[in-house]
């Protein structure tokens, strides 16, 4: 009887004891693309831009389907893909309000500024060649220059030029496909690891974005299993002024960075990202520009804000281009 009760009393503390939590798995974070998937993502990028000195702002919203296809994964994984813009939409409004959307067709076609038409048909109708790296890392792309090279001949406005470098240049193409490095160890909940972006901004200089990645978790995310990765970090720039006509300091008095990103966990593939980029940037012309002295001898100083919201998100072979 009393070796009955002895075990009907383990037996209880066994049911009463909290069960010991074991911690997930760590993952490994890796592009495994396979021969034969198409990637659609749809990136909507909206900016404004204030200038201290003028009345009106600028915003300008745009948008791109961005195709690309997996002609060829190597034995150590590194993929080659086709890339091209299936349709874009373009929308600025301010001093100067010009709106162009390529899905537009007939008598609605009309309504496309001609100027934005010259810069973004080119565009739909090139396609480009790029290697990525399992890290998520690009490492070519061909095809490009020679499309950027043929539109830009063709513009014949200089305004149209500065925001064709902006929205087609290698960079911007880089920052759809590249959307993360990923660190070759396995990564668990609440790791960081860094990540650093240049990228030129004509007229101002070399923009240095340092982020901070962190791992927060596996999330669903649609029917996928996706790793959710928390984005922060900050900007700073190198000023630049050959191009120029008149002397310019650039300088970065505040930014922040800050959004998601869910990566699927079996291939590697971006499903949904937000992210938004803050900065104030100090602009002085003069001789003595950035110099501290600058405004006694004539010098002007300007402050420029520009804040960025991109979103992307993956669509399906049948999905509209846009919402």
């Amino acid at each position: 009887m009393h070796k009955l009760l002895r075990s009907a009393a383990f037996a209880a503390l066994l049911v009463a004891a909290p069960a010991q939590e074991t911690s997930p798995a760590p993952i490994e974070l890796r592009w495994h693309g396979k021969v034969g998937d198409v990637l659609r993502l749809r990136t909507t990028m909206s900016q404004t831009v204030e200038f201290s000195m003028m009345p009106q702002g600028m915003e300008t919203e745009s948008s791109f389907v961005l195709r690309q296809e997996v002609r060829q994964v190597s034995p150590e994984g590194v993929g080659s893909l086709d890339v091209e813009y299936e349709a874009i939409r373009i929308d600025i409004e301010g001093p100067l309000s010009l709106s162009y959307d390529s899905t537009l067709a007939g008598e609605a076609a009309k309504q496309n500024s001609p100027e934005l038409a010259a810069m973004c048909e080119p565009m739909l109708a090139a396609s480009f060649h790029m290697t990525i790296e399992p890290s998520g890392q690009v490492l070519e792309i061909t095809g490009l220059k020679e499309a950027l090279d043929r539109t830009f001949d063709q513009l014949k406005t200089p305004g149209m030029g500065e925001m064709f470098k902006q929205l087609f240049s290698e960079d911007s193409l880089r920052r759809m496909v590249e959307v993360n490095t990923f660190p070759a160890q396995p990564l668990s909940a609440g790791d960081t690891w860094p990540r650093v972006l240049e990228v030129q901004a004509p007229r101002l200089g070399t923009l240095k974005l340092a982020f901070e990645n962190e791992l927060q978790g596996v999330e669903k995310r649609g029917d996928q299993e996706c790793a959710r990765i928390a984005i922060s970090g900050s900007a700073g720039i190198e000023s630049r002024d050959e191009d120029s006509p008149i002397p310019m300091k650039v300088s970065m008095d505040d930014s922040d960075i800050a959004g998601t990103m869910f990566i699927a966990l079996d291939s590697g593939y971006l499903i949904e990202s937000s992210l938004t980029t803050s900065m104030d940037l100090l602009m002085s012309f003069g001789e003595n520009a950035g110099e501290e002295q600058e405004q006694e001898e004539g010098g002007m100083e300007m402050k420029l804000s520009l804040v960025t919201k991109q979103q992307t998100v993956r669509i399906g072979a049948d999905a509209p281009f846009f919402e």
